[in-house]
């Protein structure tokens, strides 16, 4: 199974086939949330000082009896619950574009590449401004739903939050049907032979994002999730992701299978940097080895 260091998981897991006899057989999608601060070390929760930088990515996996051969496309919409400070704040990544014009980041970015955005290979779908005056350029929106104040990440379009806008219709984009939100996509067969892929079914890194946490807060919690109605939908009843039926990767031959998703935790722990904590500690470090050299 996806995820197999993680008991609760299984358990959370064990209970819903419990629940759902139907469902014991059937295959689906794991769409989970990871963190690092490193970006080698990665961890489905984490705590940090305030001011911290935090790595977040994307990750999915297959799990079932259904054989696939890849993933072909999933949209998802990432929310941050606790996103309680103008201070707060995401990080520059790509936003439009496609891997075939060069706007795509990598996992392990080497010099001059991007590490934030849709990871290679799965920003085939290019997104940005478009002939019919949708722009599904990627944007972070904040909105306050209950007190709760929220970031999330989506199309510029997208500007309603998840589950709220016309369910049906072109413009249910806007947010009922997950076709809104962040497109990660191979490029199937029909693009050609020279249109990179892979076959592979699990840990696969979908998208990452960087964002730095308030400097200026502590004992607090932000909580990364991928709601499942900001997942796509594709025509089907539920969230699923698009995965290629067969060897050959043909867009003709796809079968969507549901998401699960699971997200987690930043906690926010430590003391408050003082103003100036760090050119008053540059400063005592002179002084002490100016003092060595006249010694």
């Amino acid at each position: 199974m996806p995820w197999p260091r993680s008991k609760p998981l299984r358990a959370l897991v064990v209970l819903l086939i419990a629940a759902s006899p139907a469902h014991a057989t059937e295959a689906y999608t794991a769409l989970g949330i990871e963190f690092s601060t490193d970006n080698i070390r990665w961890t489905r929760d984490i705590q940090v000082r305030p001011g911290t930088q935090v790595n977040v990515r994307v990750i999915a996996s297959h799990d079932g009896p259904t054989p696939v051969h890849g993933l072909a496309w999933v949209n998802f919409q990432p929310r941050i619950r606790g996103w309680s400070s103008e201070q707060d704040r995401v990080l520059p990544f790509l936003a439009s574009g496609s891997q075939q014009t060069g706007q795509v980041a990598f996992d392990k970015p080497e010099p001059g590449q991007a590490g934030f955005g849709r990871i290679f290979p799965f920003a085939a779908t290019a997104l940005g401004p478009s002939s019919g005056g949708f722009d599904t350029t990627l944007g972070t929106h904040v909105s306050i739903i209950q007190g709760d104040r929220l970031a999330r990440l989506a199309q510029v379009r997208t500007t309603n939050d998840i589950g709220t806008g016309p369910l049906t219709g072109p413009l249910a984009f806007n947010n009922t049907n997950g076709a809104g939100g962040i497109v990660c996509s191979q490029a199937p067969a029909e693009a050609g032979a020279s249109a990179v892929r892979t076959a592979a079914t699990a840990g696969l890194i979908l998208f990452k994002f960087g964002l730095i946490v308030d400097p200026s807060l502590t004992d607090r919690a932000l909580h990364v999730e991928l709601p499942s109605g900001g997942i796509s939908r594709f025509g089907q009843d539920g969230p699923v992701a698009g995965w290629f039926a067969t060897p050959a990767q043909s867009a003709a031959a796809i079968a969507y299978l549901p998401v699960v998703s699971r997200g987690g935790t930043i906690a926010v722990r430590g003391a408050i940097p003082a103003p100036g904590a760090g050119i008053a500690l540059c400063s005592l470090a002179a002084l002490a080895a100016a003092r060595r050299r006249r010694r």
